[in-house]
Formats: C-alpha cells, structure tokens, sequence
C-alpha cells in the first residue's frame, strides 16, 4: 500500500509555490503570465526527463505529471474558455475587480466585448458605468465588470497548469503506483534472482 509521505521542506516549498500562484492570479500581468508559462514548460521538461531516469512510484508521478500537464494546456489551446476551471476563473476575477464607485474596469458592451469604462454608480448590484470613448451610459450587472478578462484567463491557465499536472500525478501515483511495483517484482529478472538464490 502507497503511503504518502511530505518533508517540512516540500510543505515549505508547496506554500511558496502556492503563494506565488496566489499572487500571479490577483495580479494578472504579462510578467505573471510569462513566468507561470516558464514554469509550466520548465517543470513539464522536468516531468520527461523524471519519468525516462526514475524508477518506480517516482516515475509513475513524473509521467502522471507529464501527461496531465501536456494534456491540460492542449485543452485549454483547443477549447479556450470552456474549461471547468473558466467558472474559477470567474469567480476569482470577481473577487479582484474593485466595483466601487470611481473605479477603472473593462465592462462588456451590450453582451459582447469589453471596453474601458469607469463606475459612476452602484445600486443593488447594478451598476452604471461610463465608457471611456464617451458613448452614452449603461446599465451592467457585477459579471459584465472586470479589469482585464483576456489577461485572468491567460495568467489564470498558466497557473492552474502545474496544479492540474500535479493532481494528475497524485492520481496517477494513487491508482497505478503500487501496480507498478508489484510488475517489477514479477519480472523475469526478479524471478531469476530469486531463483538463484535458493
């Protein structure tokens, strides 16, 4: 039976990593967005590399990872924003826009895209805003107001990938790990080991 096992550096390591993605998320810039994708590729390259040399349950999470981080940015390259993961995109978008009267947002016009508008007033969730442009007022609801939604969905995949690779690996560890060891066990080299030690 598998038995997970963390040493306090890697429960250090996991909370800045997770505190760095936290980050990149709220902030969603070009700069986070570029180094989430660095580290995406860089770890997918590692994840190879782990799954040719390692033995064992290592080698098992090293090609979970591989797989489901090669496969994670396929379908977000295919399918763009109807992912599952686009609804906690949203959500988070949502708790990061300022909707406070007098704030710089990117509203949506008339159900299609999104163009700088400033909040000239709110009233029971709805809220007025005043394009940049100077056309004439609108009346929008809290998901037709963000700061940039390209960039939240861009930086959003970036980070969420090596999440997503991560738990595949742990998936791939969990149902498949201890199967391989038994193979190994089984093989004709092992057999012919224990053969000759008898």
């Amino acid at each position: 039976m598998f038995r997970w096992q963390f040493s306090f550096r890697a429960l250090l390591f996991a909370v800045l990593v997770v505190g760095v993605a936290l980050t990149a998320l709220l902030s969603a810039s070009d700069t986070a967005a570029n180094a989430a994708l660095t580290v995406h590729f860089g770890l997918l390259g590692l994840g190879i590399v782990g799954a040719v040399v390692r033995r064992g349950n290592a080698r098992v999470f090293w090609m979970g990872y591989s797989v489901f981080g090669c496969g994670y940015a396929a379908l977000v390259l295919l399918y763009g924003q109807s992912l599952l993961t686009d609804d906690f995109l949203v959500w988070l978008d949502g708790l990061r826009t300022p909707r406070h009267v007098g704030a710089k947002v990117q509203a949506q016009w008339n159900g299609g895209s999104y163009y700088p508008a400033t909040i000239k007033s709110v009233n029971n969730g709805w809220y007025t805003v005043v394009w940049d442009d100077g056309s004439s007022d609108s009346l929008l609801t809290a998901s037709q107001i963000t700061l940039n939604p390209q960039q939240v969905y861009r930086v959003g995949h970036a980070v969420l990938a090596p999440f997503v690779a991560f738990l595949g690996a742990l998936a791939a560890v969990f149902f498949f790990g201890d199967r391989y060891e038994q193979r190994r066990d089984e093989s004709p080299n092992a057999l012919t080991a224990a053969g000759r030690a008898d």
